[in-house]
């Protein structure tokens, strides 16, 4: 809910610029004039749209209404900033205490469950859903609302029936004739969750994806080959993905602006991303994009990590270091890459 970086002893962390400099601060999200500035910094610099972690529990150890988390985006329906369009990301995983600090036995209790229950459920998450689908500024694709899910393969068997059930409720109900685009993130997850499941399962899960995008630096662990090398810093190709409609589907590739664990926990190493990098990576990733072989994306969305991620240090927002060096780099990509257009 709030810019929460921490003062900490480990070197090189990145902390907000402040407000009469330019930047944003250190920040409460409930205030709607730093969502309007955030809204002005995106548009100035070309961020087309924000892409919002959704957070819906099921189990023992969650909320009776499965939601956490949810204030900024429900402030953001209410007032409308940041004005600017907009997606949820499904974070579907449990919550343990290896993300307070916790380490040892500690470090594995739940605080939060994730599980997924039965038809009954997926029409309520589908039903919760709507106020943000129907909003003016939600992301889409050929008229269908895009939704993420960050870990399909923790959904397990109980995926393809799910998304057949949203798919079917928001046709036979008219939200949606077309239905929703229902994206899967390609991260450090997508082997690891795969592994030991049937490949009916896999298969009847996969064929449910309109699309994929491809999630920076997460990627890694997942497709070390098609991340090239980790000192790159965005796509440069598609990954080899089983069971997929090819007939429909889109793969969307990424970008990331730096990652590093330290706030949470010092031990982690950092993955570290300069500003002429990161330029580099967009740029070389736009000009690779655009001659591509049979890659023909009407709607082709480039997914960055982060916008303000602060305790990751994944920041496209000005941070004391860099300044406003990313969103520069980003808006240099964009004005000066040439484009192939889709006729």
């Amino acid at each position: 809910l709030r810019n929460m970086t921490v003062p900490s002893d480990q070197p090189g962390l990145k902390k907000p610029v402040p407000l009469e400099n330019g930047g944003l601060g250190y920040y409460d999200l409930e205030n709607f004039n730093i969502r309007k500035r955030q809204a002005e910094l995106a548009r100035q610099y070309g961020v087309q749209a924000f892409c919002y972690y959704h957070y819906w529990f099921s189990g023992d150890q969650a909320p009776k209404d499965h939601k956490v988390m949810y204030k900024i985006p429900h402030a953001m329906l209410g007032d409308g900033q940041p004005s600017v369009p907009f997606m949820l990301s499904w974070a579907n995983e449990p919550w343990t205490k290896r993300w307070t600090g916790g380490d040892g036995a500690e470090a594995g209790t739940t605080l939060l469950s994730q599980s997924y229950g039965d038809e009954q459920e997926w029409i309520e998450h589908y039903e919760y859903l709507t106020q943000f689908f129907k909003h003016p500024n939600y992301v889409r694709v050929d008229g269908a609302p895009v939704f993420a899910i960050y870990r399909p393969g923790h959904v397990a068997d109980k995926l393809a029936p799910m998304i057949q059930c949203w798919q079917k409720v928001a046709r036979d109900r008219g939200d949606f004739p077309d239905g929703l685009h229902i994206v899967q993130t390609i991260g450090n997850f997508y082997r690891s969750d795969r592994q030991g499941q049937p490949p009916a399962v896999l298969k009847a899960s996969d064929v449910q994806f309109d699309g994929s995008f491809q999630f920076w630096p997460q990627l890694f662990a997942s497709f070390q080959k098609e991340a090239q090398t980790q000192s790159a810093a965005a796509s440069f190709r598609d990954v080899p993905l089983k069971n997929i409609n090819r007939t429909k589907h889109m793969e969307y590739w990424g970008s990331y602006v730096g990652f590093d664990r330290r706030p949470r926990d010092p031990s982690a190493p950092p993955y570290l991303v300069s500003t002429s990098q990161f330029r580099d990576g967009v740029c070389g990733c736009f000009a690779t994009m655009s001659a591509y072989r049979n890659r023909n994306i009407a709607t082709n969305w480039f997914f960055i990590t982060a916008w303000n991620e602060w305790n990751e240090q994944a920041i496209l927002e000005p941070n004391h270091v860099d300044r406003f060096g990313y969103l520069d780099a980003l808006q240099h990509c964009l004005q000066h890459v040439p484009v192939r257009p889709i006729i």
